[in-house]
């Protein structure tokens, strides 16, 4: 974790028993604990 903050990364631990995926081809959501998260695409 270190090195991605070092590198300007944000990030954050999540207990995958908590998430929810919603996958589409153009709009993959992931919801944690009910609040929608940004998923960064390349």
């Amino acid at each position: 974790m270190e090195a991605t903050e070092e590198r300007g990364h944000t990030v954050r631990v999540l207990d995958t028993l908590r998430c929810a995926m919603h996958l589409t081809a153009d709009r993959p959501e992931l919801h944690y604990q009910g609040e929608r998260l940004t998923i960064s695409m390349p």
